[in-house]
């Protein structure tokens, strides 16, 4: 059986009953054996009273043919809200390999093992664990139901308190719970707020394969609906003339593909990038080497850390490599008023972040640092180019990557701007780097269920549109710059689908576009063989649905579909030597490993696994990572 992922379905019956006046309330629990000890994995929802659950919270594994894979199984009895295991009661468990319940030539199979006590040889029950290779779908269902004129239940006849329940079929007559609703108590006529389901989780992509929806006891009004009846088992049994108790009323049921921004970046939408620096003078005179854009030690220089790290991974996105540069709350000569969007350059835009960086190199002597910190009106330059118009056929977005030291002194008016600026196709990035506190900054966190509002005009914007994050001066050492960067990209992930989605715009026929890498520092590695610099190749490559970095343990499978999640996974562990980076979709060739530099179309540096771009020699990290691939 070849490698893939698996989800692993699990039901338990006859478990042993723990409490005294009431059933067990179980949950089960995985855990996976790593360097000899027994680490948790995940676990399922807690279902109340019941000795034979069936959870609809799955585990997902990798699965490697070759590779034993121990898995232990636990079940408690839930007794708390704590999520400290020591506080439940433990019910019993079982250990077996991944590869024990596969079967050759069968994609489902379901297993029952005995659930005990160690030392002790009584049953506590029985686990039913079902395994099925996953299909990849990015498709999802949206379902809004009802249900209708339920029976009464009880001695009492009383009005049931009621949930959906949705099954995927797993063997035979067998099917195996997946979803289900909040509960509406005491109605005969319940109404649940409208869900979403994976096609993967309802029917793992098999769209003739059975799907069960059951009505359980814990008026939607009229409209168009599909009706169905619900019948009762125990009425059939009995053989009574009438089986039916209800009807179940769907309202909606549509199924909507889950896009990415990678999809879109292959089919031809541009992700482009407007840069504004923060020359105020609380980062201190350009002659002072405690300034925050000193060029004497481009080390302690966060700001050209941020455009490498961060600016050069979105910069990626953009085949046409083309950046927007400026700067504000500063002087251009002796005398002049502070300008608050000062163009770098003369020219419309620079090529790549490396234009950036020599624009910041020729400018930055030439400022006279002043004040205060107006972001308004680059705010407003960003939204005079990014007021274009997006179709199907032609598919912009902007980013505008502001970097700044401190608090912004027009707060108000940068929320009025960003509130109007969410029906455009912008995202602000503000990114905060020196000592200062970034407290009052927090409140552009914002969630994508939670858009900005404007209290002063009472609106509030279309969708999120605008994250914060903090560029510490100890990123690079401790690991956390890498946890910037994917906290970053995914917000803007989610921002450009939600801005898509909005307006019904699904991704292009796929195309390749060539890039020069020698105008950035996006520089593909020569261990993906791919030609011309091509970036969308290594998109490509990085979207696997499985990827084997080595900066993981070399036990775990990782699943990963987005460029984020990759560098979520490099965030999570600090860096190694180069002796570690060993293989996958990371590999390091022998002159980046080594730490010597080499020459690459005219570029001159190294590899940096954690935003993927080549640093060339000089930069303000190169000596760091040199140091780094030789310990």
């Amino acid at each position: 059986m070849p490698a893939g992922q698996v989800e692993l379905l699990v039901r338990c019956t006859d478990l042993a009953d723990l409490d005294i006046f009431t059933k067990t309330d179980p949950m089960c629990v995985l855990f996976v054996k790593q360097f000899g000890q027994w680490k948790e994995f995940g676990r399922t929802e807690a279902i109340r009273q019941t000795l034979n659950p069936s959870f609809t919270e799955s585990f997902l594994l990798d699965y490697e043919p070759n590779i034993q894979q121990p898995l232990l199984f636990a079940v408690y009895d839930i007794d708390s809200r704590s999520m400290d295991l020591r506080h439940h009661d433990f019910v019993g468990s079982v250990e077996v390999k991944l590869e024990d319940l596969m079967d050759e030539g069968r994609t489902l199979v379901t297993t029952a093992r005995t659930l005990r006590v160690p030392g002790d040889p009584r049953s506590r029950g029985l686990i039913h664990l079902t395994t099925e290779i996953i299909r990849v779908t990015k498709s999802k269902v949206q379902i809004h139901a009802a249900a209708n004129r339920l029976g009464k239940v009880g001695i009492l006849k009383r009005k049931p308190d009621c949930f959906l329940e949705i099954g995927r079929q797993i063997d035979g007559n067998i099917f195996h719970p997946v979803f289900r609703t909040e509960v509406a108590p005491k109605t005969r006529h319940p109404w649940w707020r409208p869900l979403e389901v994976s096609v993967q989780r309802l029917c793992n992509d098999d769209w003739g394969r059975p799907i069960q929806f059951s009505c359980w006891h814990t008026s939607y009004g009229e409209g168009h609906y599909r009706c169905l009846k619900l019948t009762c088992p125990k009425k059939e049994r009995n053989e009574r003339k009438h089986t039916h108790s209800g009807t179940l009323r769907l309202y909606q049921f549509r199924v909507d593909m889950q896009y990415s921004l990678l999809d879109y970046i292959r089919g031809g939408c541009l992700l482009r990038l407007i840069i504004a620096i923060d020359f105020t003078a609380s980062n201190g005179a350009f002659s002072d080497p405690l300034s925050l854009h000193t060029l004497e030690q481009l080390r302690s220089n966060q700001y050209l850390n941020a455009l490498e790290a961060l600016g050069s991974v979105i910069a990626r996105y953009n085949p046409e490599q083309k950046v927007s540069a400026f700067g504000f709350g500063a002087k251009p000569s002796q005398g002049a008023p502070t300008d608050f969007c000062l163009p770098l350059t003369s020219t419309e835009g620079v090529k790549g972040i490396k234009g950036v960086s020599e624009a910041y190199h020729s400018i930055v002597p030439t400022l006279t640092f002043a004040g205060p910190t107006y972001l308004a009106p680059v705010l407003d330059r960003a939204m005079a180019i990014a007021d274009v118009k997006v179709t199907q056929d032609q598919q912009f977005y902007y980013v505008l990557l502001v970097i700044t030291d401190g608090i912004i002194n027009d707060v108000e008016e940068v929320v009025k701007k960003l509130v109007d600026a969410s029906s455009l196709p912008l995202s602000v990035i503000i990114v905060g780097v020196g000592p200062s506190d970034f407290t009052l900054m927090e409140q552009f966190q914002q969630s994508a269920a939670t858009p900005l509002f404007d209290g002063s005009t009472r609106k509030k914007a279309e969708r999120s549109n605008v994250h914060f994050t903090a560029f510490k001066a100890d990123a690079l050492s401790n690991g956390s710059q890498a946890l910037v960067v994917q906290e970053t990209i995914g917000a803007l992930s989610t921002q450009v689908l939600q801005y898509m989605k909005q307006r019904n715009i699904s991704p292009g026929m796929e195309r390749l576009t060539r890039l020069d890498p020698t105008s950035s520092w996006v520089s593909p590695d020569d261990s993906f063989n791919f030609a011309d610099g091509d970036p969308l190749k290594y998109l490509n490559h990085i979207d696997a649905s499985r990827v084997n970095s080595p900066l993981l343990e070399t036990s775990t499978g990782v699943t990963m579909e987005t460029e984020a999640d990759i560098v979520q996974e490099l965030g999570r562990r600090p860096l190694r030597s180069g002796r570690d980076a060993g293989g996958g979709s990371f590999r390091l060739n022998s002159r980046q490993a080594s730490g010597l530099s080499g020459r690459q179309g005219g570029t001159t540096g190294v590899y940096c696994p954690t935003c993927g771009s080549c640093v060339e020699a000089g930069s303000a990290i190169y000596t760091e990572l040199a140091r780094t691939w030789n310990q």
